[in-house]
Protein backbone atom coordinates (compact mmCIF):
# COMPACT_ATOMS: atom_id res chain seq x y z
CA UNK A 1 0.00 0.00 0.00
CA UNK A 2 1.24 3.32 -0.77
CA UNK A 3 2.65 6.00 1.95
CA UNK A 4 0.49 8.32 0.34
CA UNK A 5 -2.75 6.73 0.57
CA UNK A 6 -2.23 6.14 4.20
CA UNK A 7 -1.13 9.44 5.13
CA UNK A 8 -4.05 10.44 3.12
CA UNK A 9 -6.21 8.58 5.47
CA UNK A 10 -4.52 9.71 8.66
CA UNK A 11 -4.82 13.55 8.00
CA UNK A 12 -8.93 12.39 7.54
CA UNK A 13 -9.15 10.82 10.52
CA UNK A 14 -7.41 13.56 12.73
CA UNK A 15 -9.30 15.90 14.75
CA UNK A 16 -8.15 19.33 14.43
CA UNK A 17 -4.66 20.37 15.37
CA UNK A 18 -4.05 16.73 16.56
CA UNK A 19 -0.81 15.46 15.39
CA UNK A 20 -0.07 11.81 14.93
CA UNK A 21 3.29 10.71 16.93
CA UNK A 22 3.98 6.90 15.60
CA UNK A 23 2.06 5.00 12.93
CA UNK A 24 2.47 1.77 11.93
CA UNK A 25 0.67 -1.17 10.31
CA UNK A 26 -1.37 -4.07 12.22
CA UNK A 27 -2.40 -7.52 12.08
CA UNK A 28 -5.79 -6.99 13.83
CA UNK A 29 -8.75 -8.75 12.09
CA UNK A 30 -11.28 -8.68 14.50
CA UNK A 31 -13.98 -9.88 12.36
CA UNK A 32 -13.44 -11.56 8.91
CA UNK A 33 -14.63 -8.76 6.96
CA UNK A 34 -12.30 -6.61 8.84
CA UNK A 35 -9.55 -4.33 6.27
CA UNK A 36 -5.69 -3.78 7.07
CA UNK A 37 -5.95 -1.59 10.36
CA UNK A 38 -3.44 0.69 11.60
CA UNK A 39 -2.66 2.05 14.13
CA UNK A 40 -1.60 6.16 15.33
CA UNK A 41 -0.42 6.85 18.64
CA UNK A 42 -1.60 10.83 18.48
CA UNK A 43 -0.67 13.05 21.25
CA UNK A 44 -4.78 12.85 22.51
CA UNK A 45 -5.67 9.11 21.83
CA UNK A 46 -4.98 5.60 20.28
CA UNK A 47 -6.79 5.36 16.98
CA UNK A 48 -7.20 2.31 14.43
CA UNK A 49 -8.00 3.18 11.08
CA UNK A 50 -8.45 1.76 7.71
CA UNK A 51 -7.74 3.23 4.78
CA UNK A 52 -11.25 2.75 3.16
CA UNK A 53 -13.40 4.94 1.33
CA UNK A 54 -10.30 8.01 1.96
CA UNK A 55 -10.36 7.48 5.85
CA UNK A 56 -12.15 5.34 8.26
CA UNK A 57 -11.58 4.91 12.29
CA UNK A 58 -12.64 1.42 13.18
CA UNK A 59 -12.31 1.98 16.86
CA UNK A 60 -10.43 5.20 19.05
CA UNK A 61 -10.09 5.29 22.78
CA UNK A 62 -8.49 8.63 25.04
CA UNK A 63 -5.41 8.13 27.13
CA UNK A 64 -7.41 8.84 30.06
CA UNK A 65 -9.29 5.25 29.43
CA UNK A 66 -6.22 3.35 29.52
CA UNK A 67 -4.81 1.71 32.60
CA UNK A 68 -1.67 0.57 30.98
CA UNK A 69 0.00 -0.93 27.76
CA UNK A 70 2.04 -4.16 27.55
CA UNK A 71 3.69 -5.97 25.28
CA UNK A 72 4.52 -10.12 24.57
CA UNK A 73 5.59 -11.92 22.05
CA UNK A 74 8.96 -9.73 21.66
CA UNK A 75 6.82 -7.19 20.67
CA UNK A 76 4.86 -8.51 18.54
CA UNK A 77 1.56 -8.74 20.77
CA UNK A 78 0.18 -5.78 22.09
CA UNK A 79 -2.43 -5.22 25.25
CA UNK A 80 -4.37 -2.19 25.56
CA UNK A 81 -5.93 -2.49 29.31
CA UNK A 82 -8.42 -0.45 30.10
CA UNK A 83 -9.40 1.00 33.63
CA UNK A 84 -13.07 0.10 32.87
CA UNK A 85 -14.09 -3.30 33.73
CA UNK A 86 -16.90 -2.91 31.32
CA UNK A 87 -14.84 -2.32 28.74
CA UNK A 88 -13.06 -5.41 27.29
CA UNK A 89 -8.98 -4.73 26.77
CA UNK A 90 -7.96 -4.78 23.15
CA UNK A 91 -5.45 -7.70 22.31
CA UNK A 92 -3.94 -7.06 18.92
CA UNK A 93 -1.04 -8.18 17.02
CA UNK A 94 1.60 -6.31 15.19
CA UNK A 95 2.35 -6.68 11.55
CA UNK A 96 5.42 -8.78 10.82
CA UNK A 97 6.81 -5.67 8.18
CA UNK A 98 6.62 -3.81 11.47
CA UNK A 99 10.44 -3.24 13.59
CA UNK A 100 10.00 -3.96 17.31
CA UNK A 101 12.03 -0.19 17.58
CA UNK A 102 8.37 1.43 16.25
CA UNK A 103 6.57 -0.81 18.56
CA UNK A 104 8.65 0.40 21.46
CA UNK A 105 8.34 3.65 20.53
CA UNK A 106 4.69 3.55 20.89
CA UNK A 107 4.93 2.08 23.77
CA UNK A 108 6.89 5.32 25.42
CA UNK A 109 4.66 7.68 23.80
CA UNK A 110 1.65 6.14 24.84
CA UNK A 111 2.91 5.47 28.66
CA UNK A 112 4.10 9.07 28.64
CA UNK A 113 0.76 10.21 28.27
CA UNK A 114 -0.58 7.41 30.83
CA UNK A 115 1.63 8.99 33.12
CA UNK A 116 0.19 12.43 32.42
CA UNK A 117 -3.50 11.37 32.32
CA UNK A 118 -3.34 9.46 35.88
CA UNK A 119 -2.87 5.90 33.93
CA UNK A 120 -0.44 3.31 34.62
CA UNK A 121 3.22 2.96 33.19
CA UNK A 122 4.01 -0.05 34.72
CA UNK A 123 5.95 -2.54 32.63
CA UNK A 124 5.68 -6.53 32.48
Amino acid sequence: MKAEKISKALEAVLDQGEQSLICFKTAWRPTYGTPTLWLSATDRRLLFFSTLRGGTIFFETRFNQINAIVTDQGSRLVKVLFWDPQTEDLNFSVDASVAPDHVKKLLEEVRMRLTDSGGSSDRR
